[in-house]
């Protein structure tokens, strides 16, 4: 991330997030990203729940952002993979900080050594004595009511602020370079395709994702990412399609032009996933979503093109459109490009560094 601003160059990626401890022993946690529907609200609830000790139903966590109430940095936002290593620690962050808070509250309410208590269930108690106890509700309640307690940290109330700047996010080097990413998803995809040799309907019979995002906090969040991107990864090779005409006026402007797929259009989606922690992240976590877009269209062409492979035409664009299709092999043409959209054009479907593709087909 690089931004100029008034005077110098500012570099560097973060997040923040403030967990607050309510009266009745539930929390609330702000943070400066975003849910647009990928599960970030619930994972957040299951790891501040986990360092709090609180059942996950007792966290809340807004899906909505305002600046008035939620912590904010530069790079503040949702995009790319920036959730699984910096939203995430800032979270945690914050609530190790209002775990310390609570249990100093709650020591001297017991009278008790600060490291001889455990925290359990929503429960505090004394380790040896486990009916020397109070709840984190009762805690809470008393921070936030009993003003005139000798306050443990200098101020009622339990909770924190935390901003989380990424190591790794440097200022920029002679190359005017930096380093925003802590991870990457990896991912094997096969596709096995069929081809009408009349109409060249492809149909793509069977969908395989092996995928790797690193520690998985909610496999039922990954199962649905993984699906969700491959689909889109797969309408993205099949489908969608930006079409101008001669003035530039976009024609596929609403989705009666748009096409996009639904399920009677999508095969079965398969697979399994692998749990290759990363050392660059606190959790261990990697981005989820990359994994099954970026792959998929690449795996679908390679696909169609093994199959047509007697025609000997190669795929070079991306939709491929049945229609169009057609008029190569009636040609006797070799190639499959978007006269339309030159800019679709593709020459090396990418495989990257841990993203590989495997293609199985078939044309009779």
């Amino acid at each position: 991330m690089l931004v100029s601003g008034p005077s110098q160059l500012l570099s560097g990626q973060g997040e923040a997030a403030r967990v607050r401890l309510e009266t009745d022993g539930s929390a609330t946690v702000f943070t400066g990203g975003l849910d647009s529907g990928q599960g970030h609200a619930t994972a957040l609830a299951q790891i501040v729940a986990d360092e709090l000790a609180l059942d996950v139903k007792q966290i809340r966590v807004p899906t909505t952002f305002d600046s008035a109430s939620h912590p904010y940095v530069m790079t503040s936002g949702v995009y790319s993979n920036k959730f699984h290593g910096h939203d995430t620690v800032a979270a945690i962050g914050a609530a190790r900080k209002v775990r310390e808070k609570l249990l100093k509250r709650a020591a001297a309410q017991l009278e008790a050594n600060i490291d001889d208590l455990e925290l359990r269930d929503g429960h505090i108690t004394v380790r040896g004595a486990p009916d020397k106890g109070v709840s984190v509700a009762q805690v809470a309640s008393r921070a936030y009511w009993s003003l005139a307690d000798e306050q443990p940290d200098g101020e009622p109330g339990l909770e924190a602020l935390y901003y989380y700047s990424n190591p790794l996010a440097k200022h920029p080097d002679e190359k005017k370079r930096v380093r925003v990413q802590l991870g990457f998803a990896s991912a094997a995809h096969v596709a096995v395709v069929d081809i009408d040799p009349e109409t060249f309907e492809i149909k793509v019979l069977r969908y395989v994702v092996i995928h790797d995002c690193g520690r998985q906090i909610n496999p039922a969040i990954v199962e649905g990412q993984v699906h969700g991107a491959a689909a889109h990864g797969i309408a993205a090779a099949l489908l969608e399609e930006f079409i101008y005409d001669e003035n530039g006026q976009l024609l596929t402007a609403s989705f009666m032009d748009y096409l996009k797929p639904t399920a009677a259009d999508l095969p079965n989606i398969e697979g399994d996933r692998l749990e290759t922690p990363s050392p660059l992240t606190l959790l261990g976590t990697k981005g989820v979503g990359e994994g099954g877009a970026v792959v998929a269209p690449a795996a679908i062409a390679s696909a169609v093109e093994d199959a047509l492979a007697p025609l000997g035409i190669c795929i070079a664009a991306l939709p491929i459109v049945p229609s169009r299709l057609w008029e190569v092999a009636a040609s006797g043409g070799k190639r499959y490009e978007n006269e339309r959209n030159e800019k679709s054009k593709i020459k090396n479907f990418p495989a990257g560094i841990s993203i590989f593709f495997i293609c199985s087909a078939n044309f009779a």
